[in-house]
């Protein structure tokens, strides 16, 4: 669920940052990556964490833990990965309302044709916009991380 991802990567970034700072700087001293979303970060910290939330260059756990590394302050981390997580979270919301749907239509439950019809077109165009966005995001943050 989006609370618990959101609570885990606050956790994560808050023991990282201060609790285990120094082994997690000795594992990823030298990772390029890191460096170069640490300088992002220190020039546009809040849109950077957005996009990395949004099109992200390596696993959700993996990202919490070097974005503790990098200068990004609290209320950028926390606020970038809310809105950053949000377009996703639209999606999993859609995709179980349309999952509930087709379960009372599998059902012989009574559903509207055109609900049906109207939900998977929605879900469509959700799965699409996300992907766009996805991309967009990733393009942009790579441009970011290039400067």
């Amino acid at each position: 669920s989006v609370p618990v991802r959101f609570a885990s990567a606050w956790i994560a970034f808050f023991g990282a940052r201060h609790v285990m700072r120094e082994s997690v700087e000795r594992r990823y001293k030298d990772n390029e990556k890191l460096h170069a979303i640490d300088q992002a970060v220190q020039r546009r910290g809040l849109l950077v964490i957005i996009l990395i939330r949004i099109a992200p260059l390596l696993p959700f756990a993996a990202i919490n833990y070097l974005l503790a590394m990098t200068a990004v302050s609290r209320r950028d981390y926390l606020l970038g990965s809310a809105v950053g997580m949000l377009p996703f979270t639209i999606l999993y919301v859609y995709l179980g309302e349309a999952a509930t749907n087709v379960v009372a239509l599998l059902e012989g439950k009574e559903t509207s044709k055109w609900s049906v019809w109207g939900l998977g077109i929605g879900v469509v165009a959700a799965i699409v916009v996300s992907v766009i966005i996805q991309r967009l995001a990733k393009r942009a943050l790579e441009g970011k991380l290039a400067r």
